[in-house]
């Protein structure tokens, strides 16, 4: 790995270069050639997050670049997305408590398009973990709320304009992007 690149970022080149681990071995020996570490099942759960935050930075670079050739078409390589990946079904304590789950691209396309989100509109994804359903928003208009730390850390790389990590089951006052 490059010096300085980061699990995500390698993942993310790898699936640029239509590469993407077919299933969790396929992952586990990326993951232990990256930086020569043992893919212990901690490791794991954290590689399934990185490969989770790759795919969100390649879904939304999909939607944007398939901006003008109509839904269709963006679905159609969204779900060729995610038919490429394997399962990540990596659980720990935390994320079975805080009921955590990946929202597939395809879905999460399907779902922003009919909540009429696009690059100009400004929203608020409560529970945003690695930004699935914010794949259609212009990070600089988009207030992404995550409670688990590491994944509020990946949004906030993400370049998101504003992120919180409240609890989004407690009343908050609103939020804007300023």
């Amino acid at each position: 790995a490059p010096a300085g690149a980061t699990l995500r970022d390698a993942l993310l080149a790898e699936i640029a270069a239509n590469r993407m681990p077919k299933d969790n071995p396929a992952l586990k020996k990326l993951v232990e050639a990256f930086d020569g570490q043992p893919a212990t099942p901690a490791r794991m759960k954290e590689a399934q997050e990185a490969l989770e935050a790759a795919i969100v930075l390649r879904a939304r670079a999909t939607v944007a670049k398939l901006n003008g050739e109509g839904p269709k078409t963006t679905f159609a390589a969204l779900r060729r997305l995610y038919d490429s990946q394997p399962l990540l079904n990596v659980r720990t304590s935390t994320s079975i408590e805080n009921q955590a789950y990946s929202t597939p691209a395809p879905l999460a396309y399907l779902a922003s398009r009919l909540a009429g989100i696009n690059a100009n509109t400004t929203v608020l994804e409560p529970t945003a973990g690695n930004g699935m359903l914010l794949i259609g928003a212009a990070p600089s208009k988009a207030i992404a709320n995550e409670l688990q730390p590491a994944r509020a850390a990946e949004l906030r790389e993400q370049g998101f304009a504003k992120v919180t990590e409240r609890d989004a089951t407690e009343r908050v006052t609103p939020l804007t992007v300023d």
